[in-house]
């Protein structure tokens, strides 16, 4: 079984408007849509043709075109899943632009949704005057439970810089 590709903010579109992001894998290129079209049967003599009501096709595209965002948020809302990723088939799709509002609006400090990270000099400072404060008795569940700088702790900003807790207590002499 072949891996589903993760796309890195790098690799990904930024497109704001009507873009859409998979949350799971980070997919801003395909998605796939379940979508009911209308079809003409034609019964001839030897067998049935079928043929897609060209008119009516056309009118639902261009209203999908049109409003994509929409569809979005009523799949969120109903919690149905309409548009797919075409990468990994997840439902956890979203609008781009929605998704990178939330990370600024909630303070993000750096996160795979978002793809924009605070400078690793400060994660450090932030994570250094935390150790200090508590004589470096913090462990990566302290980190996240009890973080006074966010929510969630700063472990995915670290891991994306590429150093843990364990290596700035080593770094301080814990």
């Amino acid at each position: 079984m072949s891996r589903n590709k993760y796309y890195p903010p790098k690799e990904r579109q930024y497109l704001y408007g009507k873009a859409l992001q998979c949350i799971e894998c980070g997919n801003t290129k395909a998605f796939n849509l379940a979508l009911r079209l209308p079809y003409h049967i034609v019964v001839t003599t030897r067998h049935l043709e079928t043929a897609p009501d060209e008119q009516r096709l056309q009118k639902i595209l261009t209203s999908l075109e049109h409003n994509i965002l929409t569809l979005v948020d009523r799949d969120i809302n109903a919690g149905v899943q309409t548009i797919r990723c075409a990468n990994c088939e997840a439902g956890f799709v979203d609008s781009q632009e929605r998704l990178h509002d939330l990370c600024f609006h909630y303070g993000c400090p750096g996160c795979e949704v978002c793809g924009k990270y605070m400078e690793e000099v400060e994660v450090k400072e932030i994570c250094s005057e935390c150790l200090l404060s508590n004589n470096g008795a913090i462990s990566e569940e302290d980190c996240v439970v009890s973080c006074p700088w966010t929510d969630d702790g700063l472990s995915e900003v670290r891991d994306h810089y590429g150093f843990t807790l364990e290596d700035l207590k080593t770094e301080m002499g814990y």
